[in-house]
């Protein structure tokens, strides 16, 4: 029994007289260290704890049969790897918008060259273009807001890739506008729609970047086209370039 309690005594006079030779700013700089151990430990512990709370309401909500708001779900939530892969697709989409929406203003040279027409005939073209913008804006919503955002947005791809690759086969201005005009339609309807999905699915503290990140690909996507213009016009041309625009469109919404 003896040397049971002299080993704790003995510890505690070696901790004693360990301590008392320190300096004093030596301790200080001890207790800072332990103090900002404590409040980044207590940080971790309390979000752990926010979240183990939040699936335990979760669980018992669900056990005993009263509703479960998912809203509150999402706005108090994680953001999971499963809605920044989200976020991710949807900038994607919004890349090939971007993308899409440049093609003709980058090929238009080389169309004006082949077609042997002044750069005032493709005007309603362009006109045309804009105008299928702003009405597939206005209809994707209304669809988005029915059928859901998901689905609006993949119709909107899958319209603006087939019209961009339809392009290729056009004969004459009135064709060109007409495609041009539907594949306007699925570039107005996807922005929305993406920029709708990804603040829908992500928590409240983090949806302003996450519609930022979304939004920001439209330049993006036009960067890209310029630069694929590059490559590809020189070599195969205009119709070369509508097609493989269309085509990797679609490749990509597989």
């Amino acid at each position: 029994m003896t040397c049971g309690i002299g080993r704790p005594a003995a510890l505690a006079s070696a901790i004693a007289s360990r301590i008392a030779g320190w300096s004093l700013p030596k301790f200080a700089k001890m207790c800072d260290t332990l103090h900002a151990w404590r409040a980044s430990r207590s940080a971790w512990l309390d979000v752990y704890i926010r979240r183990t709370i939040i699936r335990f309401s979760l669980v018992s909500t669900a056990s005993s049969g009263s509703t479960v708001d998912v809203g509150r779900l999402l706005d108090e939530g994680p953001w999971t790897g499963f809605q920044q892969w989200l976020v991710g697709l949807t900038a994607l989409t919004i890349i090939f918008d971007g993308a899409d929406n440049q093609l003709l203003g980058a090929s238009l040279p080389m169309i004006m060259r082949d077609w042997g027409l002044a750069k005032a005939a493709f005007s309603p073209v362009l006109a045309a273009g804009f105008v299928g913008m702003l009405i597939g804006g206005a209809v994707a919503g209304v669809f988005g807001d029915r059928i859901g955002r998901k689905k609006a947005l993949i119709a909107s791809v899958v319209v603006f890739g087939l019209a961009t690759s339809a392009i290729a086969t056009a004969a004459d201005v009135t064709m060109l506008g007409v495609l041009r005009f539907i594949a306007g339609l699925g570039l107005g309807g996807a922005v929305p729609n993406a920029a709708a999905l990804a603040s829908e699915f992500v928590p409240k503290r983090h949806r302003p970047i996450a519609v930022t990140l979304t939004i920001v690909c439209v330049p993006l996507g036009g960067t890209l086209a310029g630069l694929l213009a590059i490559r590809v016009l020189p070599v195969f041309g205009w119709r070369t370039l509508f097609l493989f625009g269309g085509a990797e469109i679609g490749r990509a919404h597989v």
